[in-house]
């Protein structure tokens, strides 16, 4: 990747993100992804303070694209 992550993409690829496949290495369904950023979504447009996810996102693969994956991990597995 060229190009530094942008949080709308990370946004679309949770939207997009098929229901009912295998979880990950880290376990999560999809749906868990899509909830919280539906959840942030509805709190952002009542103005009250919630978690974002696709930002979190976007800053942890940002990192990776700037630092690299460090070797003592398992993050690529899966």
């Amino acid at each position: 990747m060229n190009w530094p992550v942008e949080k709308e993409q990370v946004r679309k690829a949770i939207l997009t993100a098929k229901h009912g496949s295998a979880t990950g290495i880290d376990g999560c369904l999809y749906e868990l992804w899509k909830k919280l950023l539906n959840e942030h979504e509805e709190q952002t447009k009542r103005n009250k303070p919630s978690f974002d996810i696709a930002q979190t996102l976007m800053e942890i693969l940002q990192d990776i694209q700037l630092n690299g994956i460090d070797v003592c991990t398992s993050f690529t597995l899966g």
